[in-house]
């Protein structure tokens, strides 16, 4: 049996705070992959490298997947919870559920790409050094999760001698 528009669960007045929330912890988690993003280029990377600034940031630059699974897991996971929300409170009905897509789209844009962009423009350096600590944490309590997506991604095969390449000693058969 269907819900009928009278039955549905009123929208509940903390939906606007949590989508807020949601919003603000969309831009927290695109600042810190815009920084980290922008720090990637090879000569900020190696200025990086060579500051000895923060030891938090080593792993991550060493293996930045450690950095990137937990930050896309959180940017899919808060535009969902944002669209369940926002569902609550539009409705789904099909005469409203292209303001519900539009909506999302428009929080997306704006939450996790366009204000990190211009957060991190002048300094991403800065601004890693200052959202780092605390997203460290939020990386360590998904890190269960976070290696074992980078095993499922990682090759376990050997190398292949490429054809026609002479063999080496250890792959040569005896004589």
């Amino acid at each position: 049996r269907l819900p009928t528009p009278d039955s549905r669960l009123p929208a509940s007045s903390m939906t606007p705070l949590l989508l807020f929330l949601l919003g603000v912890a969309a831009i927290y988690v695109g600042t810190v992959t815009a920084a980290f993003s922008a720090l990637m280029q090879l000569s900020l990377r190696i200025m990086a490298e060579g500051s000895g600034r923060d030891e938090r940031l080593e792993p991550y630059l060493h293996d930045p997947r450690r950095l990137f699974i937990p930050a896309r897991l959180l940017l899919g996971f808060i535009p969902v919870l944002a669209t369940g929300l926002l569902a609550r409170v539009i409705g789904v009905d099909p005469a409203r559920f292209p303001l519900l897509i539009v909506s999302i789209v428009g929080v997306v844009l704006l939450c996790e790409h366009v204000v990190p962009l211009i957060v991190v423009r002048r300094d991403p350096e800065r601004v890693l050094d200052v959202l780092l600590p605390s997203f460290d944490v939020v990386a360590r309590l998904l890190s269960p999760l976070t290696l074992a997506l980078i095993r499922v991604g990682t090759s376990r095969r050997r190398e292949r001698p490429v054809a026609g390449a002479a063999p080496d000693a250890e792959t040569a058969a005896p004589a």
